[in-house]
């Protein structure tokens, strides 16, 4: 039978897994089911919301392991957004791009101002969780998915 500290311990962990499960639903980055109930109507949390949950969860509960993270490529409509995750001592220190928009000119200059706003963001986030960038929603949205699974990658 488990003693009073270690059920304290697990709810504080449940209630964490909670808020950044609603942080997520709430900020637009997960657009699937927002509650238990359409979850049940409509089916499994899709991998995506599981990778958002699992990574912005781990950030809130310990540290990152150190190292470089490569995140899988996110498929978008204006071409493929991935990003390599650096990590020390815990902490996101740089991201970089590895691919991103730039078949056209307008993507790639949309991109050259964009990518300097997430890297930062997510810097300062130490999460995939940026804001979206205004006119650059679709390239931040890659952004977020790429990120949030090199974070995974960094938490295992």
């Amino acid at each position: 039978m488990p003693d009073h500290k270690t059920e304290q311990a697990a709810g504080k962990t449940r209630n964490t897994l909670l808020l950044c499960t609603a942080l997520i639903v709430v900020s637009g980055v997960y657009s699937g089911p927002a509650t238990a109930m359409e979850a049940d109507t409509i089916g499994p949390p899709t991998q995506n919301f599981i990778e958002f949950v699992a990574a912005n969860a781990a950030q809130s509960l310990s540290h990152y392991n150190d190292g470089e993270f490569i995140g899988k490529s996110a498929g978008t409509i204006w071409g493929e957004v991935q990003v390599k995750a650096l990590i020390h001592d815990g902490s996101i220190i740089d991201v970089q791009f590895l691919q991103y928009p730039s078949h056209r000119r307008r993507s790639a200059l949309i991109s050259g101002w964009a990518m300097p706003i997430l890297r930062s963001e997510a810097i300062r986030a130490q999460s995939a969780g940026v804001d979206i960038v205004s006119q650059a929603s679709i390239t931040a949205e890659g952004f977020q998915k790429s990120l949030a699974s090199a974070l995974i990658q960094a938490t295992k």
